[in-house]
């Protein structure tokens, strides 16, 4: 288990996180044996073990000829550093595996592309993976599945997210996705007869099992305040035992989205602190669902079994489900499996012109408000889903769509800074603040390090808009202030 497999459009990435991965162990290695080489210098030991091996290899090219001679010392010199630097990376760390895809996730959140997030449940470390920003690359298939998924040291997935989706033709004009993929991922094809489920406003909750006990996380891992919350929730309810066995028996997560009046949500629902089941995901890295054309068949199923409500789900083909987009009012909108069985989601009309209203991007006074609130948006994670439809959006100048994702530019580049500056002053057992007065590190990037720091989370609802877009700000007029030069 936890094997990464790569689709086609990754395998650049793959070959080049393979590489990097392989040349530390050797690194490792022949640091080993250089550092052993110094310590006896040239001592009996060193003397003998080379003489041994030349005297074979001069052996060998006495009957082979001098070409072989050149092989042999090529896979010499290769073999043995990596050899000892795999023994010591299993000595110093036994889960190791460079097919884990813990590794791999690692790798990614030195890059500034994900976060971790590591919490104890019953004496064992588990981690939750989700990516750091909205314009991450989601071609892909490891960043698409890092929207809260939970797993262990050995690479195991023990609650999976869904993958992420997207808005129906939301990258049409996103030079970074190829056609083939714009088509895969955010398209429908109008004759296809599917089903659609209403879109919940509300915050995701996944929930499973782990070794027979119930384990309940947020796309922020377990100990977050929304986490605990629905623990509590679904742990006194009298099935709690019908929803471990449910999980252990098919290997799935139930993902939930919860409504009420601590969750920031347009939609105004009647009821409150209420858990939706809207789907279901299998735990395993090549299948997000069992389930092909009968998925909402066996997701009534489930709800009904451990009575739970499901969101109303309808059928029809796209001018059903366009229709429903623009007439439906208090409703985000609906989500279905297109004919490649992706997830795509429609936000209705209402759903949109409420939040652009609210965030204010069309109406903003002037640059510093409109950056203000494509903060809140980043902090809030609905910055994807706004300025999607905002960029198909043709009342909405090409001049305001530039600005807006120049800001959203310089947002992602501090993000990765922060990342970064933490993966260079941060020092394992100490304190963090006095860290941060040891290398004088500015006010705002200072707050910036020690939330991440504290809830692997740069950018979130513990930091300040005004005081995060006041320091972009000064970035954007000071880079404007350039130009004029």
């Amino acid at each position: 288990m936890g094997k990464i497999y790569m689709e086609n459009n990754n395998k650049l990435i793959m070959l080049w996180t393979w590489i990097t991965t392989y040349f530390k162990i050797w690194l490792r290695g022949f640091a080993i044996l250089f550092g052993i080489f110094l310590i006896v210098l040239l001592g009996d030991i060193l003397w003998s073990f080379f003489g041994n091996i030349f005297y074979y290899i001069d052996r060998l090219q006495e009957t082979f000829g001098g070409f072989t001679i050149h092989i042999v010392s090529t896979v010499i010199i290769i073999l043995i550093p990596y050899l000892i630097g795999l023994v010591l990376q299993k000595t110093m760390d036994p889960n190791y595996d460079s097919n884990n895809i813990l590794e791999y996730y690692k790798t990614k959140q030195t890059m500034g592309e994900v976060n971790i997030e590591k919490f104890d449940f019953d004496g064992e470390e588990l981690y939750t993976v989700h990516y750091s920003h909205p314009q991450a690359d989601f071609t892909n298939a490891f960043m698409r599945m890092a929207r809260g998924t939970t797993i262990n040291a050995k690479g195991e997935i023990i609650l999976r997210a869904p993958n992420k989706f997207f808005s129906y033709r939301e990258l049409d004009n996103n030079n970074m996705y190829t056609e083939t993929f714009k088509t895969k991922y955010t398209r429908l094809d109008p004759n296809y007869d599917c089903d659609y489920i209403e879109k919940i406003d509300g915050k995701m909750i996944l929930v499973g099992q782990h070794n027979g006990k119930l384990l309940v996380s947020s796309r922020d891992g377990f100990d977050t305040d929304l986490a605990q919350n629905a623990y509590i929730y679904f742990k006194t309810r009298p099935n709690k035992e019908s929803i471990i066995e449910t999980c252990q028996k098919w290997n799935i997560t139930l993902v939930f989205y919860k409504v009420g009046a601590d969750v920031d949500s347009v939609v105004d629902y009647d009821i409150d602190g209420e858990y939706y089941l809207t789907a279901t995901t299998t735990n395993n890295y090549k299948l997000e669902t069992m389930f092909d054309s009968t998925y909402y068949g066996h997701l009534m199923i489930i709800a009904h079994a451990l009575n739970f409500k499901v969101p109303p789900i309808h059928r029809g083909k796209l001018s059903d489900i366009r229709q429903y987009q623009n007439e439906r009012v208090n409703s985000q909108g609906v989500m279905c499996f297109n004919e490649y069985g992706n997830r795509i989601k429609f936000h209705t009309t209402w759903w949109m012109n409420e939040v652009y209203t609210k965030h204010r991007l069309t109406k903003c006074e002037d640059s510093y408000a409109r950056l203000c609130a494509i903060v809140d948006l980043w902090k809030g994670r609905g910055l994807d889903d706004v300025t999607s439809e905002l960029n198909r959006d043709p009342s909405v100048s090409q001049e305001l769509k530039s600005e807006i994702q120049g800001i959203i530019l310089l947002i992602r580049q501090l993000n990765q800074e922060i990342i970064a500056l933490y993966n260079e002053v941060n020092e394992p057992h100490k304190d963090m603040q006095k860290v941060l007065k040891q290398w004088r590190i500015p006010e705002v990037k200072g707050k910036l390090l020690y939330n991440y720091h504290m809830h692997n989370s740069v950018i979130d609802e513990h930091i300040d808009t005004e005081e995060v877009a006041s320091y972009i700000y000064d970035i954007m007029s000071s880079k404007n202030a350039q130009k004029v030069d």
